[in-house]
């Protein structure tokens, strides 16, 4: 989007970026921001920067929705989303040193670590 550009937020809205409608009318393999879980409900999810859900099938009253986590929701097709993906998409690369020690490439607090190979123990037996 860029200034000036306008967004429609109706159940006969295109499907362009920034519009907003129900899942019912969003075809399949779209990029979808914002997405309510429930019908009447405010937006909770894909909502954070660079982040974007997939609708990846529908069914019936149902439309299955391709998480960022990778997870696939099913949601009630009269729930609402908006169409593209939240901006500054730089941001999922951003990955903290926390993250990484959780995923086991680092200590989070390497210095004093106990185990930390090529130390001694702090602790002789």
């Amino acid at each position: 989007m860029a200034v000036g550009d306008t967004f429609i937020v109706s159940e006969t809205a295109q499907v362009k970026i920034g519009n907003r409608l129900p899942l019912a009318k969003i075809p399949v393999g779209t990029f979808i921001y914002n997405v309510a879980l429930k019908p009447d409900s405010d937006a909770r999810a894909a909502r954070a920067a660079g982040n974007y859900a997939e609708v990846v099938a529908h069914d019936g009253a149902y439309v299955h929705v391709k998480m960022p986590s990778t997870e696939i929701r099913k949601i009630l097709a009269t729930a609402w989303a908006s169409v593209g993906e939240v901006s500054n998409e730089e941001q999922r690369l951003v990955i903290s040193v926390r993250q990484d020690a959780a995923a086991g490439w680092v200590s989070a607090n390497s210095p004093w670590h106990c185990y930390e190979p090529g130390r001694p123990p702090t602790r002789r037996r």
